[in-house]
């Protein structure tokens, strides 16, 4: 216990620990993709209204216009 840590004593182990931490990282990752994807229910639904800046493009005689000129 009287070992100083410093940043080369923690590289040393993480260096020594790669595949286990690489496991356990890939292994997380698994989990959390199946649990997000099968067994969590959606919980958020949006929905959006879109208000044009010009209110004379809401007018009925432009949207039915066939003509072609506005």
């Amino acid at each position: 216990m009287n070992e100083q840590q410093n940043l080369i004593s923690a590289t040393k182990t993480i260096i020594r620990w790669w595949k286990h931490i690489l496991g356990i990282s890939v292994l997380a990752a698994a989990v959390t993709a199946f649990v997000a994807l099968f067994v969590l229910d959606e919980y958020y639904l949006s929905a959006s209204t879109f208000y044009p800046l010009n209110q004379s493009v809401n007018d009925r005689s432009v949207l039915l216009n066939t003509s072609g000129s506005q």
